[in-house]
């Protein structure tokens, strides 16, 4: 991020906390990616997720910040997720600046890992610089601007939990986005750098700190329904 040389640490790419606070890993559960396509992508009994040597301890630092203000709001206490209703919620009070540096920091580092994993994460060079310039100088420009949205799972009548998937690539209105399902939500991340009509981004978190999240049927998506068909297929792990 800072283009400094420094010994690299590693660095989790989705954070640590999107797998822990749902039980994908912890003290008596490993990690196990069952990759279908390629097997030899495939990694058991892992004692964390995915990490790979990439940003410096100053770097670090910043995204220890970021992520431990999106881990109170997601997962402390005060947490809206608990109360949500079958029409979902709109999510007021956060931090524009840190919730954003946050996601976006999320997007970036999915866009610069060698990880397989991310294999379809491919924003290209202006698209990472832009990211990297942001989380650099702490800007999270407009709330449009490589955005995110989320939407809060129900299976069955109950929350979805303890399920993720890999990273996709698709389209919409013209536009690159990138969705994936981790901690019961599913998340879109937006790739424009330039102003589109703002009808298109009122799912996005807010410069006023609010936050629409619906709830939404896991089942009514078709992307997730091929992952969850998947899933039960392979007997509880992932691609």
């Amino acid at each position: 991020m800072c283009q400094n040389t420094a010994r690299l640490c590693e660095s989790h790419i989705l954070p640590k906390f999107l797998f822990k606070d749902t039980g994908l890993i912890g003290a008596k559960r490993k990690f196990n990616v069952k990759c279908i396509n390629q097997p030899e992508h495939s990694e058991f009994h892992k004692q964390d997720a995915f990490k790979e040597y990439l940003l410096c301890g100053n770097c670090e630092g910043r995204l220890s910040v970021w992520e431990g203000y999106a881990r109170e709001q997601f997962f402390g206490p005060n947490n809206p997720f608990a109360h949500s209703n079958e029409m979902g919620f709109v999510w007021k009070g956060l931090d524009y600046l840190t919730m954003k540096l946050f996601t976006t920091s999320i997007l970036w580092r999915m866009g610069i890992s060698s990880h397989p994993f991310y294999y379809h994460v491919q924003l290209g060079k202006s698209h990472e610089e832009r990211l990297r310039k942001m989380l650099l100088a702490e800007d999270p420009k407009e709330s449009w601007r490589y955005a995110c949205s989320i939407g809060f799972l129900y299976y069955g009548g109950k929350p979805l939990g303890g399920v993720f998937s890999q990273p996709q690539r698709t389209k919409q209105n013209g536009r690159y986005l990138y969705r994936l399902m981790i901690a019961g939500m599913v998340w879109f991340f937006h790739v424009t750098s330039h102003a589109p009509p703002f009808k298109e981004y009122e799912g996005v978190l807010q410069l006023s700190g609010q936050w629409a999240v619906p709830t939404i049927e896991a089942l009514a998506i078709p992307f997730i329904k091929d992952e969850i068909d998947l899933f039960r297929k392979t007997e509880g792990t992932t691609t």
